[in-house]
């Protein structure tokens, strides 16, 4: 099986601005399109920890953790919303497009 190339700094800025500023920061504090502020360097940084993420399968311990918000509803119901760290959330908006070609490449009927 063949590692997916290494995220470029400009790959993740770019998808950490596609998140609305108005959307959910986490318990880390980070909203995901902090990390556009980052230079190159941090950025880089970020690219090698998703890498060795991927490469290994495992996720840092301090950012496993889902916190759980409920949400009223309209109609008097609540709703569950379960909000992954920044961190999460922009590795999975980096490699969306590789999922889905990998997704249209073994699709089943099923």
């Amino acid at each position: 099986m063949e590692a997916l190339p290494i995220l470029r700094p400009t790959q993740i800025a770019e998808a950490s601005r596609a998140f609305p500023s108005k959307t959910a920061q986490t318990y880390d504090g980070f909203h995901p399109g902090h990390y556009s502020l980052l230079s190159d360097t941090p950025l880089r940084c970020v690219g090698a920890l998703m890498a060795l993420m991927e490469a290994t399968g495992h996720i840092p311990s301090l950012i496993q953790a889902i916190l759980i918000v409920i949400l009223a509803k309209l109609t008097g119901d609540f709703r569950p919303i379960g909000l992954f760290p920044g961190l999460y959330r922009l590795w999975g908006t980096c490699r969306r497009p590789c999922a889905t070609t990998w997704e249209a490449e073994h699709d089943r009927p099923y």
